[in-house]
């Protein structure tokens, strides 16, 4: 009976280490990409997250959560230095044609 408790408590343990290696590595590799691309278009979860797409390829994020009620509309730019923790999102200003930030989206992750 000892036996089975020690197995099932190291096998948790395990599941458990893994699961927050894969969160923490994901997150470093995330962290070290850079993003420049225009919205061309939006699809909402039923979560109500936004699944953006940059020249209809969709682009996942796996620290940033945008939701629909953030008013990222297609046109608007995605932007994104490397090693930076900030997702900007900017938006084209109708008199002057320049971008301007519109959102800046911190990482949801711990990492």
């Amino acid at each position: 009976m000892k036996n089975k408790i020690v197995f099932l408590v190291s096998f948790f343990t395990i599941i458990f280490l893994g699961v927050i290696a894969n969160f923490y590595f994901k997150s470093k590799q995330e962290m070290s990409k850079s993003y420049n691309f225009i919205i061309t278009k939006i699809d909402i979860t039923p979560t109500k997250s936004l699944a953006l797409y940059d020249n209809y390829k969709k682009v996942r994020f796996w620290n940033y959560d945008i939701r629909a009620y953030q008013d990222v509309k297609v046109g608007d730019a995605v932007y994104k230095y490397k090693n930076s923790d900030f997702l900007i999102i900017l938006r084209r200003n109708q008199i002057t044609g320049k971008y301007e930030e519109h959102l800046k989206i911190l990482p949801s992750g711990i990492f």
